[in-house]
């Protein structure tokens, strides 16, 4: 954490971070700069409870950079459903983020349940907190791969986050 740094490399590292924030104003206002690339080995996670509070903290953090990219590349959200009976209802954030009903009617992704939680600790990750890495999670509808595309290089290309692993669930 850059909090603990001495001070004469803490004062490069404000000077560094002030002309380019990498980092979300809640965690200045914490006091936790964390660097970038850099581990903190006395942070380690130990519990699931500590694993949850983080997520929590990450999804309202990641939700606000998702609207970002859904907006920059045509993305989409999930609609909560109409009595009707109709299917599922996607709309741009593009079109929603200005229209309070619709805004609204957006059904943000939940926090990974805690039962599969647990089963996944015990099952594949050895009672190992710190390797559950999809506690929080999120999803951007699109309508055809040139978005799907241009969202995944706003994300790659993005200082203030890091895509810790990907998975292809397509094949």
């Amino acid at each position: 954490r850059a909090d603990k740094l001495p001070p004469a490399i803490r004062a490069g590292y404000i000077a560094q971070s002030a002309s380019h924030p990498p980092l979300n104003p809640l965690f200045w206002d914490l006091g936790c700069w964390f660097l970038p690339g850099r581990l903190d080995p006395n942070s380690k996670v130990s519990s699931i409870n500590q694993l949850y509070a983080g997520a929590a903290i990450a999804n309202l953090l990641i939700v606000e950079r998702l609207k970002v990219w859904a907006e920059e590349s045509g993305g989409m959200f999930l609609l909560e459903r109409n009595g009707d009976g109709s299917g599922e209802r996607f709309v741009k954030w593009s079109d929603a983020k200005d229209n309070p009903a619709l805004r609204s009617q957006v059904q943000w992704t939940r926090m990974k349940r805690h039962g599969r939680a647990i089963e996944k600790l015990l099952r594949s990750y050895h009672h190992e907190p710190d390797r559950l890495l999809d506690i929080s999670r999120n999803c951007v509808i699109f309508d055809n791969m040139v978005d799907l595309t241009n969202c995944i290089g706003k994300i790659a290309t993005d200082e203030s986050v890091r895509i810790e692993r990907l998975k292809n669930r397509l094949s």
